[in-house]
């Protein structure tokens, strides 16, 4: 396991939360702490980074074993990891192996003491004479597979006996038996197939088969695989700080850069766009295989009869029909503003949108509403 593997970004904040069956908030606060107030415990400093690399997966999987066991202040916590970087001149000394073992342990022992870590809050202490691991760090330590002193797996199971891996160069480090994704063995088992035809069908026996269930099942139980979202607008790099602001409030909206995330119990997959500098030649074809509704593109080309874009209760000029469907859906502009007032509920007649404490109007046309709204 090399070092460029430890700093690959693997998951976002959301996956990794699922995986470790801990909540986001709390994950996030051991990557990035809580400035000024408090500095982070897994990370040096405050990086902003959404994104949780290898080793700092392995890092919140002792973190999590700790915790559960002992509840611990994170302020100790964190003035012990300190002395474990400069000792083993290591970025990430919870993801390596030698302080669980031989020497390291009888360390372990003096820098606990040194950062006057509560006896009950240490992960190794003396028994018999022996130094030996605490509950959390064994149950940490037992939980990964080590290549040297680098961490090459981890057991996401709770059931010391499950084969069930997460490996960073296997199925893009989501749990796999076999090298075939716990999930896909799910979907087989959930559509109809039988035990058998799932385990001819992936080349694997039986008793992994049911591992994959039961690990999957175990997760639903837990509450911590929610449903996929439908991801219906995309909002251009043109009004970003928009696309942002409803990201985090609906998870059917999507914008460019979007690293995914679980609104509402749904998880939003990243946004096959990834930077807002991508060209319209660019985005414009993958939004529209997509499927989702843009304020841009469509209307570029295909640009709206100025006599249908109106507002609720106002008739055709013309005294023709109305056309199909909601009126204040019609054009792509119309939908995104209607994604905005759905959620804030706002009459679209009042052609306004109060956001982040400013109100932004247009008295002669919502559609442009979008337009006058800053990006972040």
């Amino acid at each position: 396991m090399s070092v460029a593997i430890l700093d690959r970004e693997m998951y976002t904040e959301a996956a990794a939360a699922r995986l470790l069956r801990v909540a986001p908030s709390t994950l996030h606060w051991w990557l990035e702490g809580r400035p000024p107030r408090y500095r982070p415990v897994i990370r040096v400093e405050p990086t902003g980074s959404r994104n949780v690399s290898w080793a700092e997966f392995v890092e919140a999987g002792l973190l999590r074993s700790y915790r559960r066991e002992h509840d611990v202040p994170l302020k100790e916590l964190r003035e012990f990891i300190d002395r474990l970087r400069e000792e083993f001149q290591v970025p990430y000394p919870l993801a390596d192996r030698r302080p669980y073992v031989g020497s390291g342990r009888r360390l372990l022992i003096d820098l606990q003491d040194r950062s006057h870590l509560d006896p009950e809050f240490c992960l190794v202490a003396i028994a018999n004479g022996q130094t030996v691991l605490t509950a959390p760090g064994e149950e940490f330590f037992e939980r990964v597979d080590w290549s040297g002193d680098q961490p090459a797996g981890w057991r996401p199971h709770e059931d010391p006996a499950s084969p069930i891996r997460i490996n960073p160069l296997v199925r893009f480090g989501m749990p796999a038996i076999g090298g075939i994704s716990t999930e896909a063995i799910a979907g087989e088992l959930d559509g109809g197939a039988s035990l058998e035809e799932v385990a001819e069908d992936f080349g694997l026996d039986l008793d992994a088969v049911r591992w994959a269930q039961s690990y999957e099942l175990s997760q639903a139980r837990n509450g911590m695989t929610p449903r996929a979202a439908q991801v219906r607008f995309y909002v251009d790099a043109d009004i970003l700080g928009l696309g942002k602001i409803l990201g985090d409030l609906r998870n059917d909206v999507t914008y460019p850069g979007d690293p995914g995330a679980v609104v509402h119990k749904r998880h939003r997959v990243p946004c096959p766009i990834a930077s807002p500098d991508v060209l319209d030649t660019g985005w414009i074809p993958e939004v529209g295989c997509q499927g989702m509704a843009d304020r841009d593109a469509r209307q570029h080309d295909h640009p709206e009869p100025e006599r249908d874009r109106r507002h609720p209760g106002e008739q055709r000029q013309d005294g023709g029909p109305q056309p199909a469907g909601r009126p204040d859906q019609v054009g792509p502009a119309r939908s995104v503003h209607d994604a905005v007032a759905t959620y804030r509920g706002i009459d679209l007649r009042a052609r306004s949108i109060h956001l982040a404490g400013v109100t932004y109007r247009d008295d002669t046309n919502p559609t442009r509403l979008v337009n006058n709204i800053p990006s972040a």
